[in-house]
């Protein structure tokens, strides 16, 4: 037989014991709400933006500058073709794309758009020449500009190098690099994680 449970304080601390008990479930019961009630299809990529140029799937977006531009030179963003544009302008008050068109920035994004199966043949040097190249070309044309700072984002950085590279006069005043492989050989040790 059980023995029966005594409280050795007093009805004051046990009083306290159980309105800590009851403030710690209502806290989880809002936590879970909050869960419940949370949005999966957040909406991202708001930052106004005009489409001022495709080909293709592809779009360039040159982002709404209201405050004016402080800078004179345009930045044009490449992110990886895995991702979604919306990796560079997440949210409101969570958004590169947002801070820099703050800042005083002209703000241009090339969105690829979604790669499916015909998309399978399209190489390098077809998004070198045929996208990139074609994409600074109207940055410089829509901001009346010679030079522009193109912003690579992991991959995107990547293939900004491979075009200033190719280009005897690639129009790039600055390169700005995000977490962009650029030494793509094989260590000459082994790396472990």
């Amino acid at each position: 037989m059980k023995k029966p449970f005594l409280h050795s304080e007093s009805a004051a601390d046990v009083g306290m014991e159980i309105q800590q008990s009851y403030d710690r479930l209502l806290e989880t019961t809002r936590k879970w709400i909050d869960i419940l009630h949370f949005d999966p299809l957040l909406e991202t990529g708001l930052t106004p933006k005009d489409i001022v140029w495709r080909k293709n799937k592809s779009r360039l977006y040159r982002y709404v500058n209201h405050k004016g531009y402080k800078h004179r030179t345009p930045i044009l963003m490449l992110y990886a073709l895995i991702n979604k544009a919306y990796i560079l302008d997440l949210r409101p008050g969570m958004s590169l794309v947002e801070y820099l068109v703050d800042r005083g920035f002209d703000v241009y994004l090339l969105d690829w758009g979604e790669f499916d199966w015909e998309d399978r043949d399209l190489s390098f040097s077809q998004i070198i020449a045929d996208y990139i190249s074609r994409a600074v070309y109207k940055v410089c044309q829509y901001s009346n500009v010679n030079e522009l700072s193109i912003l690579g984002y992991c991959m995107g950085g990547t293939m900004a190098t491979m075009y200033a590279s190719l280009y005897s006069q690639p129009r790039i005043k600055n390169m700005i690099y995000v977490a962009a492989p650029l030494i793509l050989e094989m260590p000459a040790y082994p790396v472990y994680g």
